[in-house]
């Protein structure tokens, strides 16, 4: 994947996003590939979903509300506890 700083430009550019909502997508799928090569989750957060997400802001949803429509369904359990928890926490980190 590329740098994060380089993502979140990419985002802006084709979603033409706010540099916020591009920093903080950018900043969530990082975190998710961090842990996923850590052990903590069993798969990432693909370029192609953080631009979803990405499309979504720019049709009026909120960064938070646009990764957790994208980005939870990949993950198992529910908000409470399993891997869709742990995503859920770093969503609203951001």
């Amino acid at each position: 994947y590329m740098p994060k700083d380089c993502e979140q430009n990419v985002l802006r550019k084709r979603a033409g996003i706010d540099v916020a909502s591009a920093r903080n997508i950018a900043a969530a799928a990082d975190t998710i590939r961090n842990r996923h090569r850590e052990g903590d989750l069993s798969t990432e957060v693909s370029t192609r979903e953080t631009l979803a997400a990405a499309r979504m802001v720019a049709d009026g949803w909120s960064a938070a509300q646009a990764m957790k429509r994208i980005f939870l369904p990949l993950f198992e359990g529910t908000n409470i506890e399993g891997e869709r928890s742990i995503v859920s926490k770093i969503i609203m980190a951001y």
